[in-house]
Protein backbone atom coordinates (compact mmCIF):
# COMPACT_ATOMS: atom_id res chain seq x y z
CA UNK A 1 0.00 0.00 0.00
CA UNK A 2 2.82 2.41 0.88
CA UNK A 3 4.57 1.63 -2.41
CA UNK A 4 1.36 2.35 -4.34
CA UNK A 5 0.96 5.75 -2.64
CA UNK A 6 4.59 6.61 -3.36
CA UNK A 7 4.12 5.69 -7.03
CA UNK A 8 0.92 7.77 -7.23
CA UNK A 9 2.68 10.77 -5.68
CA UNK A 10 5.60 10.40 -8.07
CA UNK A 11 3.21 10.19 -11.01
CA UNK A 12 1.41 13.38 -9.91
CA UNK A 13 4.73 15.18 -9.47
CA UNK A 14 5.89 14.11 -12.94
CA UNK A 15 2.63 15.39 -14.46
CA UNK A 16 3.01 18.76 -12.69
CA UNK A 17 6.64 19.02 -13.82
CA UNK A 18 5.72 18.17 -17.43
CA UNK A 19 3.09 20.95 -17.42
CA UNK A 20 5.55 23.37 -15.81
CA UNK A 21 8.23 22.65 -18.42
CA UNK A 22 5.76 22.84 -21.34
CA UNK A 23 4.67 26.30 -20.16
CA UNK A 24 8.26 27.44 -19.57
CA UNK A 25 7.62 28.22 -15.89
CA UNK A 26 10.90 28.60 -14.03
CA UNK A 27 11.75 26.29 -11.16
CA UNK A 28 13.53 29.15 -9.40
CA UNK A 29 12.20 30.93 -6.33
CA UNK A 30 13.76 34.06 -4.86
CA UNK A 31 14.54 34.36 -1.17
CA UNK A 32 16.04 37.02 1.09
CA UNK A 33 18.95 36.61 3.50
CA UNK A 34 19.13 39.46 5.99
CA UNK A 35 21.35 40.28 8.94
CA UNK A 36 22.55 43.45 10.63
CA UNK A 37 20.71 45.72 8.20
CA UNK A 38 22.32 44.06 5.21
CA UNK A 39 20.02 42.24 2.78
CA UNK A 40 20.69 40.09 -0.26
CA UNK A 41 18.12 38.49 -2.56
CA UNK A 42 19.14 35.18 -4.12
CA UNK A 43 17.63 32.43 -6.29
CA UNK A 44 17.24 28.78 -5.35
CA UNK A 45 15.51 25.81 -6.87
CA UNK A 46 11.94 25.52 -5.59
CA UNK A 47 11.48 22.09 -4.00
CA UNK A 48 8.09 21.55 -5.62
CA UNK A 49 9.27 22.36 -9.16
CA UNK A 50 11.93 21.16 -11.57
CA UNK A 51 14.53 22.91 -13.67
CA UNK A 52 13.71 24.48 -17.01
CA UNK A 53 16.27 25.69 -19.52
CA UNK A 54 18.02 28.76 -18.14
CA UNK A 55 17.40 28.04 -14.43
CA UNK A 56 20.91 26.82 -13.68
CA UNK A 57 22.32 29.94 -15.33
CA UNK A 58 20.19 32.09 -12.98
CA UNK A 59 21.73 30.26 -10.01
CA UNK A 60 25.22 30.74 -11.42
CA UNK A 61 24.74 34.46 -12.13
CA UNK A 62 23.92 35.15 -8.47
CA UNK A 63 27.25 33.83 -7.25
CA UNK A 64 29.00 37.23 -6.98
CA UNK A 65 26.07 38.78 -5.07
CA UNK A 66 26.32 36.04 -2.45
CA UNK A 67 30.10 36.48 -2.27
CA UNK A 68 29.76 40.18 -1.46
CA UNK A 69 27.41 39.42 1.43
CA UNK A 70 29.75 36.75 2.81
CA UNK A 71 32.85 38.94 2.43
CA UNK A 72 31.22 41.60 4.60
CA UNK A 73 30.43 39.21 7.45
CA UNK A 74 33.72 37.34 7.14
CA UNK A 75 35.39 40.15 9.11
CA UNK A 76 32.95 39.78 12.01
CA UNK A 77 32.44 36.04 12.53
CA UNK A 78 34.49 32.86 12.75
CA UNK A 79 34.54 30.62 9.68
CA UNK A 80 34.09 26.83 9.74
CA UNK A 81 33.91 24.14 7.09
CA UNK A 82 31.84 20.97 7.43
CA UNK A 83 33.85 17.89 6.54
CA UNK A 84 31.73 14.75 6.35
CA UNK A 85 34.85 12.57 6.11
CA UNK A 86 36.38 13.40 9.51
CA UNK A 87 35.33 12.66 13.07
CA UNK A 88 35.54 16.33 13.98
CA UNK A 89 32.98 17.31 11.27
CA UNK A 90 33.43 21.10 11.78
CA UNK A 91 36.94 22.35 11.07
CA UNK A 92 38.10 25.93 11.48
CA UNK A 93 38.63 27.51 8.10
CA UNK A 94 39.96 30.69 6.51
CA UNK A 95 38.58 32.99 3.85
CA UNK A 96 41.23 31.81 1.38
CA UNK A 97 40.00 28.20 1.76
CA UNK A 98 36.41 29.26 1.19
CA UNK A 99 37.38 31.47 -1.75
CA UNK A 100 39.27 28.62 -3.43
CA UNK A 101 36.15 26.44 -3.14
CA UNK A 102 34.01 29.35 -4.37
CA UNK A 103 36.10 29.69 -7.53
CA UNK A 104 35.79 25.96 -8.33
CA UNK A 105 32.00 25.73 -7.83
CA UNK A 106 29.07 26.91 -9.93
CA UNK A 107 26.73 28.69 -7.48
CA UNK A 108 26.10 29.37 -3.80
CA UNK A 109 23.14 28.65 -1.55
CA UNK A 110 22.94 30.84 1.58
CA UNK A 111 20.77 30.77 4.66
CA UNK A 112 20.97 32.49 8.03
CA UNK A 113 20.08 31.32 11.49
CA UNK A 114 19.44 33.83 14.27
CA UNK A 115 18.34 32.47 17.65
CA UNK A 116 18.49 33.28 21.34
CA UNK A 117 19.17 30.47 23.79
CA UNK A 118 18.75 30.69 27.54
CA UNK A 119 21.63 29.33 29.59
CA UNK A 120 21.19 28.34 33.24
CA UNK A 121 24.04 29.86 35.25
CA UNK A 122 25.52 28.35 38.44
CA UNK A 123 23.67 30.87 40.61
CA UNK A 124 20.33 29.65 39.20
CA UNK A 125 19.64 32.64 36.98
CA UNK A 126 19.07 32.51 33.24
CA UNK A 127 21.13 34.40 30.70
CA UNK A 128 20.17 35.00 27.09
CA UNK A 129 22.85 33.94 24.62
CA UNK A 130 22.21 35.13 21.08
CA UNK A 131 23.68 32.95 18.36
CA UNK A 132 23.98 33.76 14.72
CA UNK A 133 25.20 31.76 11.75
CA UNK A 134 25.41 32.35 8.02
CA UNK A 135 25.56 29.09 6.09
CA UNK A 136 26.89 28.84 2.55
CA UNK A 137 26.98 25.79 0.32
CA UNK A 138 29.25 25.96 -2.71
CA UNK A 139 27.31 23.86 -5.24
CA UNK A 140 28.09 22.13 -8.51
CA UNK A 141 26.45 19.79 -11.01
CA UNK A 142 22.75 19.11 -11.40
CA UNK A 143 20.78 21.41 -9.06
CA UNK A 144 18.14 18.69 -8.65
CA UNK A 145 20.79 16.29 -7.30
CA UNK A 146 22.99 18.59 -5.20
CA UNK A 147 21.54 17.46 -1.86
CA UNK A 148 21.49 13.72 -2.63
CA UNK A 149 24.54 11.90 -1.31
CA UNK A 150 24.25 9.35 -4.12
CA UNK A 151 24.95 12.10 -6.69
CA UNK A 152 28.37 12.95 -5.24
CA UNK A 153 30.89 13.65 -6.91
CA UNK A 154 29.11 14.64 -10.16
CA UNK A 155 26.81 16.92 -8.15
CA UNK A 156 27.16 18.14 -4.62
CA UNK A 157 28.03 20.94 -2.27
CA UNK A 158 30.59 21.90 0.33
CA UNK A 159 29.25 23.60 3.44
CA UNK A 160 30.80 26.60 5.21
CA UNK A 161 29.47 28.48 8.22
CA UNK A 162 30.23 31.93 9.64
CA UNK A 163 29.11 32.23 13.26
CA UNK A 164 29.69 33.64 16.73
CA UNK A 165 30.09 30.23 18.44
CA UNK A 166 31.90 26.93 18.03
CA UNK A 167 29.73 24.44 16.09
CA UNK A 168 28.92 21.12 17.73
CA UNK A 169 31.20 18.36 16.62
Amino acid sequence: MFRKRAQDTQGKRQAIWAEQVSQGISGIEWYTVEYGGMTVELPRLCEELTLVPGDKEILMQSKSVALGFLAHWNMVFKLWRYDRETDERWLESRWSQFYQEYLQREWLELWAEDEVYQILLKDGTLQDKPTFAINACCCWGNPLAVHRTTAYSDSGSSWFQWNNFTPWR
